[in-house]
């Protein structure tokens, strides 16, 4: 992987105590994303107030 960048969900984005709302979370790489159609899948909750890391993919994949 290359192209990481950090993104930091602040806690007022949170919908249960120390998780960040998931159409916020989805919407930062779709926002990045050249594509017009974009696809998230979460594997687990994101927290808020910690920073999380965003990486591309050779093939450009976020």
């Amino acid at each position: 992987m290359s192209d990481i960048e950090t993104i930091t969900v602040p806690d007022l984005l949170r919908g249960h105590p120390g998780v960040a709302f998931g159409g916020y979370v989805a919407g930062v790489p779709a926002r990045r994303g050249e594509a017009g159609t974009v696809r998230v899948d979460f594997r687990r909750p994101t927290p808020v107030e910690v920073p999380v890391g965003l990486a591309r993919t050779a093939d450009g994949v976020m």
